[in-house]
């Protein structure tokens, strides 16, 4: 590992973020919501002294303002106030590359950040401005006078939307006062990090201060399976428009975090936003050179993962990327290894979630389906279909009317009409109360039942489809009382539990609904000899209710 920092001497700077910290030191022993009003309220003489009597109207923060559009609407807030031009590089740069989710190259909402300088004393003009500025320098990691007046060179990183700073002497990590609150838990992790210099260039630092990748990359993003994203020239902002197939502009290097060392082969450039959460799987060129190169995935190793040959791909996602031919245009779907799962026989692919996804087939593209992972269609096909509330699917038929299905593709209640006026997010929440308010009252009926005949609960949980927590408390199971018969216990527990005190179904901490499967066995809270609860699954048909206590409470 190289111990090379690249990190250029900027004394001046320095004197001046040292001069920041001993403004916060001056308000450091003030309650936190009067540190701005003091702010306000210093001597112009005692402020000027912080920075060796420099003119305040000479020292320049920059404010960055991002504005634009998302699925919300427009927007426009400030984001962060930094204290020198290679923060503010750093912020841009973090603004307009954000990481990409959901299994997607491509983004579909509107950014765009703009900085405008403002002199040290404008700030402190106004009360906001102060505000601004005693948030900011509570951001500063605290090191001692001495560390300031030795530091040559400075890195800023970003922590939980925080600007941070770490201070270098001759190519040695000099300590914070407080190791514990200011550095960053990468570094208590041992693991690598993306820093900045503060010429606004990157690069990653191992937890002793060494740089296996120097700060000489105008992007680099942030580090996932041991690889980085890096490019010497500037990236496009990440925005739309851009053409699911126009990736001239986004092209960078892979490099190892640990050696610095290039990963995809020369001639093979990585495209940029694709280094997945999967182990260091990204997606590479075939030819560089090409307007429109085929592309494929890469591991960490620079080996291809199967062929090669796609005209666009997706991120993997639950261990499935879709892929398109180059000459058909349609989709299918591969696994880690790079080999085809599903042939491209689908005009249209979503992501895989839990091994679902909805598709439109090329032999019926005007409709949706639910597949499986071998490409199974487990629905009928529906004109519009998408996720709802509580792992639920809303689906809508070529006659306008609305369906509710379960997380299989099995229609739960519908196909009905719904109100004309409610957007897509409206109607889910419309069906759903329907079909919970059906089998709220179908429950209901069933508990009266049961409680008449005193037979077990396994005809009741079959007939509503218990299979959560949710739905014990949606069907008005959860905290009711039950009998169940001593010997149905384990025989350790036939001992332990008191007989003469009620039990209930539920759980009671520590245990939680992952303990049980209640599509086998309902939970049920017992009272031992010594007064503690202990919470068991003891098969339906071994269950039984028992009427509430005359008064209405329920026990427990």
């Amino acid at each position: 590992m190289s111990c090379v920092t690249h990190l250029p001497p900027d004394t001046t700077l320095i004197q001046r973020l040292a001069g920041f910290a001993r403004l916060h030191d001056l308000l450091a022993g003030l309650p936190e919501p009067d540190r701005a009003q003091a702010l306000a309220a210093l001597p112009l003489p005692e402020v000027q002294a912080c920075f060796g009597g420099e003119a305040l109207e000479h020292i320049t923060l920059i404010q960055s303002r991002l504005s634009g559009q998302d699925y919300q609407g427009a927007f426009e807030r400030e984001m962060y106030l930094c204290l020198c031009e290679g923060e503010a590089r750093m912020v841009v740069h973090e603004l307009q590359h954000p990481s990409r989710r959901m299994g997607q190259l491509h983004f579909s909402h509107y950014i765009h950040v703009s900085q405008h300088p403002v002199s040290l004393a404008d700030l402190l003009a106004s009360q906001e401005g102060c505000q601004r500025l005693v948030g900011r320098l509570s951001e500063m990691v605290a090191y001692t006078a001495e560390h300031w007046a030795q530091a040559d060179a400075v890195v800023f990183w970003i922590d939980g939307g925080k600007v941070r700073q770490l201070l270098f002497q001759q190519d040695r990590l000099l300590p914070a006062a407080n190791p514990q609150r200011d550095l960053p838990i990468t570094l208590r992790w041992s693991k690598p990090m993306v820093v900045w210099n503060s010429l606004g260039l990157g690069g990653v630092m191992a937890a002793d201060g060494a740089f296996p990748v120097p700060c000489q990359y105008a992007y680099l993003s942030d580090p996932h399976g041991g690889l980085v994203e890096a490019s010497l020239q500037p990236l496009p902002p990440v925005q739309p428009p851009v053409a699911p197939d126009d990736f001239l502009g986004y092209r960078c290097q892979m490099i190892d975090c640990t050696s610095g060392q290039t990963v995809n082969p020369s001639g093979h450039p990585a495209l940029q936003g694709s280094l997945d959460l999967s182990d260091g799987v990204f997606v590479a060129l075939v030819d560089g050179s090409a307007a429109r190169p085929l592309m494929g995935f890469m591991n960490r190793q620079g080996q291809w993962l199967g062929q090669p040959r796609w005209a666009d791909v997706r991120l993997f996602w639950h261990r499935m990327a879709a892929v398109q031919c180059p000459l058909t245009r349609l989709w299918g779907f591969v696994d880690p290894h790079g080999e085809v799962v599903i042939e491209p026989i689908l005009a249209q692919a979503g992501v895989f979630n839990y091994g679902l996804a909805i598709v439109r087939l090329a032999s019926d593209p005007a409709h949706e389906v639910l597949i499986d992972q071998q490409g199974h269609p487990l629905s009928a096909p529906w004109n519009n279909l998408d996720t709802g509330p509580n792992d639920t699917l809303v689906a809508q038929d070529d006659d306008g009317q609305w369906a509710l299905l379960d997380s299989q593709g099995q229609t739960l209640f519908g196909p009905t009409t719904v109100p004309a006026d409610l957007d897509d997010e409206h109607k889910a929440a419309h069906l759903y109360r329907s079909h919970l308010a059906g089998r709220k009252a179908k429950a209901q009926a069933l508990i009266q039942a049961n409680l008449q005949t005193s037979g077990p609960l396994d005809e009741l949980a079959k007939a509503v489809q218990v299979r959560s927590g949710r739905d014990l408390r949606e069907l008005g199971l959860w905290m009711r009382r039950v009998k169940v018969e001593r010997a149905a216990l384990p025989e350790f527990w036939q001992s332990q539990i008191d007989p003469a005190q009620p039990a209930h179904i539920g759980w009671a901490y520590p245990v939680t609904e992952s303990t049980f499967n209640l599509e086998m066995e309902v939970p049920v809270v017992f009272i031992r000899h010594d007064g503690q609860e202990v919470s068991l699954g003891v098969a339906w048909r071994d269950v039984q209710l028992e009427a509430e206590p005359s008064s209405g409470q329920k026990v427990g």
